[in-house]
């Protein structure tokens, strides 16, 4: 028994969802949303922790200027600004007392003045971006008096700059991302850090489907969605119509199939997935490009420990602290906690911590169980600012695992060395699959199919805006 539809869409993600709405205010309203989840969302997951709403997934809205989620919620009222931040108020230490504000600033501004002063110099680095930073890190240092050779916490700073940096692509090492490829991210002008006043980064479904702010203008999306429909075949090409065959048996015909999947899994079943295979470019685009995991953990207290003035706790790994915590990196079950570059309050929730891993390390960190995570947790808190603040043990934990869950297997996209060295571009992953009667009939969309805005949620809405478009001009 199968299931016809006009235009089928894989992923009820922001991609996803934004594409049918845009396919519904357009006209199209013969299609169906196949997600393998049991819920709609994708990479933006809203749920409650201690009792408070909070965003294991996306979280801050980056930017205001060109920013299509804030076109749609700023003039609402529905954002304000974060109290959490990676670039200020943040006690450091390095296992031997708080660093001095001053001697932090010296290595924070130099770091700070190369990222202002960096894309001439990245444009033409060969190799990874990060061997750039450590050439003029190392120079204005030096420059300056300072040899980062014999300095630990220069090294420390560096290396807790080079994990923020990351913060948004979770690379498995700072030697992956591309110079060049840097300079392909934008950054929307306007609060880098703006925070949903209530109802987390899910509100943003509403603010697509038009639920929000008046629900009578609901456009006819969620009635269309099918959870837990994991797709297992695309066959796209001699039948004149996408076949497109799910984990449960379930069959689907269609016109068209538009993809939104992580890269994550296209990367996991792109030999398998499509039928017959996917041509050579397509191939390279995804192989060529990168998936990062950075994840969060959540730790609830029963009382707020730390003064109001404190907005963060930047951990400094130094040589001396890794010895001393017996962190060996061929062990699993703790070379993870070198991975933790810091805990933050969250905006709503006065008792809670979240902390956060990326890379290699949040993929060793999603294979342990919670009472090892929350052991970790602890351990990291007292040996780092145990010294100043009487840090109770936390009375419950939660975490993100985007690295293990097969239908993401990662939290975003870059661009890494890799990339650069096969020509794997965001066209060539977004350029649409032709069949033998020259019909566009697999679309991709998804933040990794973005020239300059992957790893966002606004790139994301952006490419299903962009390929529902191309679809309506189709089906017109």
């Amino acid at each position: 028994m199968s299931t016809r539809t006009r235009v089928l869409i894989v992923g009820a993600g922001a991609a996803g969802i934004a594409a049918a709405c845009r396919l519904a205010e357009r006209g199209v309203h013969d299609f169906l949303i196949l997600e393998a989840e049991d819920r709609v969302g994708g990479r933006i997951c809203t749920k409650t922790f201690g009792g408070v709403v909070t965003d294991f997934g996306c979280q801050w809205v980056h930017g205001e200027k060109g920013n299509v989620v804030y076109e749609l919620a700023g003039p609402l009222g529905l954002l304000e600004d974060s109290c959490v931040r990676l670039d200020h108020s943040l006690a450091f230490s390095a296992g031997s007392g708080l660093v001095d504000w001053a001697t932090a600033q010296l290595f924070l501004g130099t770091l700070a003045d190369i990222a202002a002063e960096c894309a001439p110099g990245l444009s033409v680095a060969p190799g990874p971006a990060g061997d750039f930073f450590l050439q003029e890190y190392s120079r204005r240092l030096k420059a300056a008096g300072i040899d980062t050779d014999d300095s630990t916490l220069a090294r420390a700073f560096f290396r807790w700059s080079r994990q923020t940096q990351d913060f948004q692509e979770g690379p498995e090492s700072s030697n992956q991302p591309s110079g060049p490829g840097c300079l392909e991210h934008r950054d929307c002008a306007g609060n880098f850090w703006l925070r949903w006043k209530q109802g987390g980064y899910h509100t943003v479904i509403d603010l697509l489907t038009k639920r929000f702010p008046d629900a009578s203008a609901e456009l006819p999306v969620r009635s269309k969605v099918c959870l837990n429909k994991e797709v297992t075949s695309v066959q796209w090409e001699g039948q004149h119509q996408v076949v497109t065959s799910c984990a449960d048996g379930s069959v689907y015909l269609s016109d068209h199939v538009l993809v939104t999947v992580s890269l994550g899994v296209l990367k996991d079943k792109c030999q398998t997935l499509f039928q017959p295979q996917l041509p050579a470019y397509k191939l390279t685009a995804i192989q060529g490009l990168d998936m990062g995991t950075l994840d969060k953990i959540f730790l609830k207290f029963s009382y707020q420990w730390w003064p109001n003035e404190v907005k963060g706790f930047g951990i400094l790994w130094t040589e001396e602290a890794l010895e001393k915590l017996q962190i060996d990196k061929g062990d699993g079950s703790r070379a993870w906690l070198q991975g933790v570059f810091g805990f933050h309050p969250t905006d709503n929730a006065p008792t809670t911590l979240m902390g956060w891993v990326g890379g290699q390390f949040a993929r060793q960190m999603e294979s342990l169980p919670l009472p090892a995570v929350l052991h970790g947790c602890t351990e990291l808190l007292q040996f780092f600012f145990g010294q100043l603040y009487d840090i109770p043990r936390a009375e419950q934990i939660d975490r993100s695992a985007w690295r293990l869950n097969p239908h993401f297997l990662g939290s975003g996209s870059f661009r890494s060395v890799r990339s650069e060295a096969v020509g794997a571009t965001a066209a060539l992953l977004a350029r649409p699959l032709h069949d033998s009667l020259g019909r566009q009939v697999v679309l991709f969309a998804g933040e990794a199919t973005h020239d300059h805005y992957y790893g966002s949620v606004h790139g994301a809405v952006e490419t299903g805006f962009r390929e529902a478009d191309r679809l309506a001009n189709l089906l017109a």
